[in-house]
């Protein structure tokens, strides 16, 4: 083969290949073409988890972008502060509060189609480390003459802030107290700080001290101990350390006592201006005197025993929301006989309502309330009843010039054959009691009962002022005794409930006194059934078709128009403790 055959030969075989090279590209670009092509997918949205906040100098917060959907293409988030010179923000959305002002943050998609923005606040910092702010108090200090609530505020968002009363350091002390109001119901200096997780703690503000006139101590036998300051969030343990506080450091003041039992070993003794309140919720929210029980128990078994003393007490003094049950003292007794009184009053007029009195048993007397002389308390809404007793057993016992205002109470005689629900004794000073819209009841049928009252000692006079809408009543018994007054002295007088007369005129040595137990413009009711819910368990409430509703006077001018239970008495007015109406 010549040089010629040959250069065409080779020629022809590159040329082949050539096409055959172009023929398979077409060939695959064809199928590429003809194969479906994968989607891209797009955002739909951008948001951010905040659109406003707030942020002190120095301060950090994380802002968080989120595009949807979460496999768009080029799903990268753009982070810008129009106000750098307020806050800057980082690629990754961590905003850094540099001055006070406001800030806008914006954020973006990668191609712009997308943004979102968020209005960033930055507050005066104390300094570039984002300390928390130093709490505020609303009132700083001075003398008042009640309680008074001071409100802690902190302008570093989202802070806590801690508080002592007590003059602690509430950063380290154990009686802080987290929140944002403080009761200043006694003399005391607040000292307060704030803090926030991931910054720094503020400072301590110290108050200048609180002095307040007429304050209140707090008492709970649940949480209370006596080693405490006595406020609110640090009540003390027992009433009579309550008192002797409060008496300390106020003339006119308030024991504030919450639900729960108050066993005693000997007396409570009063303290002039001083007022123990009970039926109060656990925390001191509210007050409750249906549901919430403050129980004074008298755990003594011999000797003479008072529950609650008071001597030289003025109206200023309250007894008020208590259940007050008497010792038991039925052991062998000296001479005078021992006694089991509940309250026990000698030259004092202090106010006694809203109290359940129970009295106990004794060798000698049981009284509920006993006063001597010249003691002229106002008695209302209180039920009293129990006890059983070698001698006298009277819910009222009165002594020497003793002239009580007696009004709205429940006095219940109870077993026993020497009963009074009220006894009047005069040795010396004469009585002069007033009662109005009373339920004075002997519910024992065993005969001796009288439910109204015992007139001693008729050489001086013990008369009443007014007996005005009273409802007497003795359980009928075979003999039909029970005296609605009784009269004793030289010349006694048993005017019999089933036998009484309209007007008694009686004759004692310093002359003569009229004694109208039944006129008709004083609506008392002789010998009816007051009809209680059910006596036998010591529920005195007033069923529907009680007799003593409707049938009692409107003493609203002279004590506040509530009933027992704290529910206001409207007319038409009922008799008792409690209001059926």
């Amino acid at each position: 083969m010549n040089y010629e055959s040959k250069t065409n030969n080779y020629i022809d075989k590159s040329v082949f290949w050539v096409v055959l090279s172009l023929c398979l590209l077409l060939i695959a670009s064809c199928q590429k073409l003809a194969a479906p092509l994968e989607e891209e997918v797009s955002i739909t949205s951008l948001t951010l988890n905040k659109t406003t906040t707030t942020i002190a100098v120095g301060g950090t917060e994380q802002l968080v972008a989120t595009i949807t959907p979460k496999d768009a293409i080029n799903n990268k988030a753009r982070w810008i502060s129009l106000t750098p010179t307020v806050a800057t923000v980082s690629s990754t959305g961590l905003v850094t509060g540099v001055m006070e002002g406001s800030a806008t943050i914006v954020v973006t998609t990668a191609e712009g189609e997308f943004q979102a923005t968020c209005l960033v606040s930055v507050t005066a910092g104390t300094s570039s480390g984002g300390s928390v702010m130093t709490p505020t108090l609303s009132l700083i200090g001075g003398t008042y003459p009640s309680s008074k609530i001071v409100t802690l505020s902190c302008s570093t968002p989202g802070a806590t802030i801690k508080y002592t009363t007590d003059g602690t350091d509430p950063k380290i002390s154990p009686t802080a107290i987290e929140g944002t109001s403080v009761l200043v119901s006694m003399p005391m200096t607040i000292k307060a700080y704030a803090f926030k997780v991931g910054m720094q703690d503020s400072s301590v503000i110290t108050s200048s001290p609180f002095t307040i006139t007429s304050g209140i101590v707090f008492v709970s036998s649940i949480v209370g101990n006596d080693s405490n300051q006595g406020t609110k969030d640090h009540p003390l343990k027992q009433i009579q350390a309550g008192i002797d506080l409060a008496d300390s450091l106020f003339a006119i003041g308030e024991v504030r006592v919450s639900q729960g039992s108050y066993t005693i070993t000997s007396q409570i003794d009063m303290k002039e201006g001083i007022s123990i309140i009970g039926s109060y919720m656990p925390d001191f929210s509210t007050r409750s005197l249906s549901n919430a029980f403050s129980t004074i128990l008298d755990t003594r078994t011999g000797g003479d025993c008072v529950a609650v003393a008071g001597s030289n007490l003025t109206e200023a003094t309250i007894i008020d929301g208590f259940t007050i049950q008497g010792a038991s003292t039925s052991s062998v007794s000296p001479d005078p006989p021992v006694s089991s009184v509940c309250i026990n009053l000698s030259n004092s007029s202090p106010t006694i309502r809203n109290n359940t009195i129970v009295r106990n048993n004794a060798n000698g007397h049981s009284f509920g309330i006993s006063m001597s002389t010249y003691s002229s308390p106002l008695i209302y809404n209180n039920v009293i009843y129990g006890g059983t007793a070698g001698n006298w057993n009277s819910a009222i016992f009165m002594n020497n010039g003793s002239n009580p205002k007696i009004y709205n109470n429940t006095l219940l005689c109870s077993a026993g054959s020497v009963r009074w629900a009220i006894t009047l004794r005069a040795d010396g000073a004469d009585c002069y009691p007033t009662l109005k819209n009373n339920l004075l009841v002997d519910l024992d049928s065993n005969g001796g009962g009288i439910p109204g009252l015992y007139h001693m000692n008729s050489g001086s006079g013990h008369y009443p002022y007014a007996y005005t809408t009273n409802l007497f009543y003795v359980t009928p018994t075979a003999t039909g005794d029970g005296a609605y007054v009784y009269y004793a002295g030289g010349s006694s007088m048993n005017i019999n409930i089933n036998n009484y007369t309209s007007q008694i005129a009686y004759t004692y040595s310093s002359g003569n006194q009229l004694l109208t137990y039944n006129d008709p413009a004083w609506r008392n009711l002789v010998n009816v059934d007051p009809l209680f819910v059910d006596a036998a368990a010591n529920d005195y409430h007033l069923q529907t078709s009680s007799p003593a509703r409707s049938t009692g006077t409107d003493l609203s001018s002279e004590i506040p128009a509530l009933d027992r239970d704290g529910n206001p008495r409207t007319p038409p007015w009922s008799i008792g403790a409690y209001e059926r109406d």
